[in-house]
C-alpha cells in the first residue's frame, strides 16, 4: 500500500509538518501533483490506516479533512513481509528506489535553481560500503545504529531545523 513513489512523498509531508495537514495544504507542498490524484492517494492512505483523519470541518459546501500520520501502519513487520511473494518484494524496492530518485531530483533542481549545489553544505551525499560481519555482528550493529539514532528520529521540527530524508538500504550482496 505504502510502496508507490507519490503515497511515500505525501507521508513525508504529513510527517515533516508534524501536525494535522488538509489536503489543500497537500497541494501547496507538492504543486506538481494534480488535485484528483492527490485526493485519490489521500484516499488510499486513509482506508489503509497510514494517514488518519483527526478533523473535519464544513468548507465551500464540503468537508475539509485533516489528516495526521499513523506511524505504526507505516511500517512493514517481519510477519507481513514474510507473506509477500518475490515479486511483491521487488515492486516494493523499485517503489522506494524511485521515491528517493525522485525525491534527489527535486532536491538537485531546487539547488541548481538558487545558484549551486553544494552536497558538502547541505548535509548531502549517498555511498555505499561493504561490512564482512556475522550475523550476531550484523544484529550488533542494527541495536547500536538503532540507539544511536532514536534521539534524532524522536526530534520533531523546530526553528533552525531542516528536515533531512534519511534511508537505508542494507542487503546480502552477492557476488
Amino acid at each position: 500500500m505504502l510502496l508507490h513513489p507519490l503515497r511515500l512523498r505525501i507521508v513525508e509531508t504529513v510527517a515533516a509538518a508534524a501536525r494535522p495537514v488538509t489536503a489543500a495544504a497537500l497541494l501547496g507542498e507538492l504543486p506538481d501533483v494534480a488535485p484528483a490524484t492527490l485526493y485519490r492517494h489521500l484516499n488510499l492512505l486513509a482506508r489503509s490506516g497510514v494517514l488518519r483523519v483527526v478533523g473535519e470541518q464544513p468548507k465551500r459546501g464540503g468537508i475539509e479533512r485533516s489528516y495526521a500520520l499513523h506511524e505504526a501502519a507505516t511500517h512493514l513487520d517481519e510477519a507481513a513481509a514474510r507473506e509477500l511473494t518475490p515479486g511483491d518484494h521487488t515492486r516494493g524496492f523499485a517503489a522506494f528506489t524511485a521515491h528517493l530518485l525522485d525525491a534527489w531530483g527535486r532536491y538537485i533542481q531546487r539547488a541548481a535553481a538558487s545558484g549551486s549545489v553544494d552536497l558538502a553544505a547541505d548535509g548531502a551525499g549517498f555511498r555505499s560500503a561493504l561490512l564482512h560481519l556475522d550475523d550476531a555482528e550484523f544484529r550488533e550493529l542494527v541495536a547500536a545504529l538503532q540507539t544511536t539514532l532514536r534521539p534524532f528520529f524522536e526530534r520533531g521540527p523546530g526553528p533552525g531545523r531542516r528536515a533531512r530524508l534519511w534511508s537505508t538500504i542494507v542487503f546480502p550482496f552477492e557476488r
